[in-house]
């Protein structure tokens, strides 16, 4: 045998080349049912090999051998990993179909005939994507008429997911609305697009539109709460497909035609129009097509829609360069958009809100770009101070938050640019205590993040910084304070941080200021002061709040085994954290943990779509 194994990695080498231009495949055979076709085949294979490759080595009876032995365990081990998959699913389904509500039934077995079809297992795909279309099919009166239309679109998209496209598109075209059909279409193009499948999905997504256009009755609602426009919203779905398939003027053309919604109240919106334009917006990637959607966006209606596009399209036209093009987007959106001077509703409150936000997306990407000045002018346009303001607004300015953001890009972005001097002096020059604290630490942060130790260091320690205890008077001086201890845990000064939140007299207020300390901690990934941390809140909500931040930290992390520890110590552990762990289990080769972890998900659904998950990452 020694002998023999000095030859293996040619063999191996050669079989690999001789095999696969010969198109002999792993699992060639596997849908065949005639054992005597599989036998000559084989034996032309063995034949195959045996003159072309075994003829060049001396010991060719114990090559032989050993190949038989090794192609037997190769295919026992994968018939064995089959076995087991197959298992799993049919697990999986068992407990899909003892699943009591009869929508979510629904949902779990046609997720499964999702992952089936993904491992090869077509067949036993489309049987169970056919009992989920007798089920669809019976009347049971527990499954309400709208339960029923979310069920025949998802399991048309699933369909299609699964790749069998026209059973896909034979099962939807039998739906009766036209608002399903067209929202089936146009997910339908949108995977074959993924698939490079570009003129059948031209040609699908012009019939999702043909029925859009067909959509009539109750597609629209108005309540004091909410609103919908089920229509346009499609629309705005099929014009950002249409942009992805690079007909940008007829995506624009249906853009400037859709409309948003708003609640009676006005502080509830669906934002349709803009939507479109974000959407389209998002596959453009040259200046001439962004410059195209800015002249059309000029027709947008809302004014809160418009702020939300305006500022996406400049911060795209900075992103290729075009700096004074974004800055001039930004003079002519506070100019259209003024900040409200009257409230009249919940919508005046959501447009002053919005224009500072995007307002300041833009000023923060310009000076990203090294573009100070420039940035500087918008932090000049924002809201300084809450007098200025309507008296009802008032209540709701803490302090300009906003602005204090760009001034923040402004001076990290010289301090990476290595313009110390600049940054400090733009700190002396803020005149608001609030404004200047948060302004310093974000450059004290980005001084530690560059090696610069010592100065940073000198920042932190001469912040003008609320005197302990403190005892909040309002909500505006508690948002405040509990602003700055988070912007100090975001900057790793977290006993600084604490010692300030420890102080807090307001019980309730320490508790969420402690659980937000926590909750950062383990973002940062530094779990063990996140779980001291828990040690010291009082609240069962905040500890699990807390506890599940940390948890899914550490799965992200793979340290799964303390996620598992974490979860088994709360009272009631959370499904679909489970359903992490047991996916990264199965991800990594360690199946038995994996199923161990799946199996003691107590929510049915959970746990069968985790078991469907498993059997699809199995390697």
């Amino acid at each position: 045998m020694q002998s023999t194994q000095k030859y293996l990695p040619s063999l191996a080498l050669s079989l690999f080349l001789l095999l696969s231009q010969s198109n002999i495949v792993a699992g060639h055979y596997s849908t065949k049912n005639d054992d005597d076709f599989r036998n000559k085949n084989v034996e032309k294979k063995v034949d195959f090999i045996d003159s072309k490759i075994l003829s060049h080595f001396p010991e060719k009876s114990e090559f032989m051998a050993e190949l038989a032995v090794v192609s037997v365990k190769g295919n026992n081990r994968n018939q064995s990993k089959d076995v087991d998959k197959l298992k799993l699913f049919e697990k999986a389904i068992a407990i899909a179909q003892g699943i009591p509500i009869y929508s979510n039934k629904i949902n779990t077995l046609s997720d499964i005939a999702v992952k089936l079809a993904q491992t090869g297992e077509k067949q036993r795909s489309l049987q169970i994507f056919d009992q989920v279309i007798q089920l669809l099919q019976k009347n049971n009166k527990d499954f309400s008429e709208y339960e029923r239309e979310e069920a025949l679109r998802e399991t048309s998209i699933k369909l299609a997911q699964a790749g069998f496209i026209e059973k896909a598109l034979d099962f939807s075209q039998k739906i009766p609305s036209n608002l399903i059909k067209a929202q089936v279409f146009n997910e339908i193009s949108l995977i074959l697009t993924e698939h490079g499948k570009y003129s059948q999905a031209q040609e699908i997504l012009g019939q999702a539109l043909q029925y859009t256009r067909l959509i009539t009755g109750d597609y629209y609602y108005e309540a004091n709460g909410s609103c919908a426009n089920y229509k346009h919203e499609i629309l705005s779905k099929i014009s950002a497909n249409l942009s992805l398939q690079a007909q940008l003027n007829q995506a624009l053309s249906i853009a400037q035609t859709i409309s948003g919604c708003s609640s009676a109240s006005g502080d509830y919106t669906q934002d349709y129009q803009a939507w479109a334009f974000l959407g389209i917006l998002n596959n453009l990637r040259q200046l001439e097509p962004i410059k195209q959607t800015w002249y059309a966006s000029q027709k947008i209606r809302s004014p809160q829609e418009k702020a939300l596009v305006w500022s996406k399209i400049a911060v795209k036209l900075a992103d290729i360069g075009e700096t004074s093009f974004a800055l001039s987007i930004a003079k002519k959106l506070a100019a259209e958009i003024p900040s409200p001077t009257t409230i009249s509703s919940g919508y005046d409150i959501g447009i002053f809100f919005v224009r500072g936000n995007s307002l300041a997306e833009i000023g923060i990407k310009l000076a990203q770009k090294q573009k100070f000045n420039s940035a500087m002018e918008i932090a000049q346009i924002l809201t300084a101070n809450k007098q200025s303001l309507p008296e009802f607004l008032q209540d709701y300015f803490y302090y300009p938050k906003y602005k204090i953001s760009v001034l923040s890009a402004i001076g990290k972005q010289m301090v990476a640019t290595k313009q110390l001097s600049q940054a400090l002096q733009l700190i002396k020059n803020i005149p608001d205590t609030t404004s200047r604290i948060f302004v310093q630490i974000a450059i004290a942060d980005e001084l530690q993040k560059n090696g610069q130790q010592t100065q940073a260091k000198q920042l932190f320690q001469t912040l003008s910084l609320p005197k302990i205890p403190l005892k909040a008077t309002s909500s505006e001086d508690y948002q405040i304070f509990h602003d700055i201890v988070i912007a100090l845990t975001e900057a790793k000064q977290t006993e600084t941080a604490m010692q300030l939140a420890n102080s807090l007299e307001n019980a309730l207020e320490k508790e969420s200021t402690l659980t937000d300390i926590a909750m950062q901690l383990a973002d940062f990934g530094e779990i063990q002061g996140a779980l001291n941390l828990v040690k010291n809140l009082q609240g069962e909500g905040s500890k699990k709040s807390v506890n599940d931040k940390v948890t899914d930290k550490l799965i992200e992390q793979g340290k799964l085994e303390e996620a598992l520890q974490i979860l088994n110590r709360q009272p009631e552990s959370d499904s679909l954290l489970l359903k992490k762990i047991a996916e990264k289990f199965a991800s990594t080769g360690k199946k038995k943990q994996a199923i161990a972890t799946a199996e003691s998900i107590t929510d049915k659904e959970f746990q069968a779509k985790t078991l469907a998950a498993i059997a699809l990452l199995l390697r």
